[in-house]
């Protein structure tokens, strides 16, 4: 599995919710700079409007095409200011946006954002945590992917005042995997009983194979596989020509001999080439 860097929200908006409090310079969530954005929530308990926080950035150079998507995470760097310091601001609702709206599950955490304590990472989701959501590469990479925040404040006194510095998400993704692409060349060093088998991995399907090495069987037609006699090596392959020795050979004999490669995804076989072993016969010279 691999994961992203974090990206910061290229759009940043104060957007209504059922005619709560608006947050203040909500492009100041862009980066972390420790001033962030700010909603004054009232002491009521209802939810103040949302942050929206969309156009993260994400492209094919992030999250490869045809990539799965196995996780999201993102982590808020929030703080509460108070005067009276007798209640909390907490979540309300963290929703996952798409090209459709919100999607999935309610993320809210019910902690206190932590009053005149300064600024504090919090995070949601990770690796395997979808938030609810079943988001593919397309969804990632479009401008409408990103995050609502909507928060509350328990205070019976006064307002409180919650401020976001800044907003991350990273992606893990897994690539998607194709059967190598091999190719094999004629053998080489022909003996009696060996030769040189020569192939080459030109493509690795989006991940180094764990074995590359070639398959062979007696005969003039016909395509082995590795259900014949295989000569092999295992490791961490990427693209490259590669040889392997054959050997116990019959002499005299014709094989049929082919190079491939192996991934998760499966096997890939080069073009089958013809082999032929020498001969053991012994010339005999007569003299008259």
């Amino acid at each position: 599995m691999a994961v992203t860097e974090y990206k910061f929200p290229g759009t940043c908006a104060s957007v209504d919710n059922s005619s709560g409090k608006s947050w203040i310079t909500p492009d100041n969530a862009k980066t972390q700079n420790d001033t962030g954005t700010y909603c004054d929530a009232d002491n009521d308990s209802k939810p103040e409007d949302w942050l929206r926080l969309t156009n993260f950035g994400f492209d094919a150079t992030d999250i490869p095409v045809g990539a799965t998507i196995n996780g999201i995470e993102f982590v808020t760097r929030i703080r509460q200011e108070s005067f009276y310091k007798s209640g909390d601001i907490t979540d309300h609702t963290v929703k996952v946006r798409d090209s459709t709206g919100q999607i999935g599950d309610n993320e809210a955490s019910v902690s206190s954002w932590g009053i005149d304590v300064g600024y504090a990472n919090r995070t949601y989701g990770g690796a395997t945590d979808m938030l609810g959501t079943t988001l593919d590469q397309a969804d990632i990479v479009a401008s409408t992917f990103g995050i609502d925040i909507s928060i509350q404040c328990d205070d019976s006194i006064a307002d409180q005042k919650g401020y976001v510095d800044c907003v991350k998400i990273r992606v893990y993704y897994t690539v998607a995997v194709d059967d190598p692409t091999v190719t094999t060349s004629a053998c080489d060093d022909v003996e009696k009983t060996t030769a040189t088998a020569n192939g080459n991995i030109s493509a690795t399907g989006g991940e180094n194979c764990t074995r590359r090495g070639f398959c062979y069987k007696v005969g003039t037609s016909g395509d082995p596989d590795t259900g014949d006699d295989t000569e092999y090596a295992d490791g961490d392959f990427g693209t490259g020509v590669f040889d392997e020795a054959l050997t116990g050979l019959v002499a005299a004999t014709s094989y049929r001999v082919r190079a491939y490669a192996v991934n998760t995804s499966g096997t890939g076989y080069g073009d089958t080439v013809q082999l032929k072993t020498k001969s053991d016969f012994i010339a005999k010279v007569y003299w008259c």
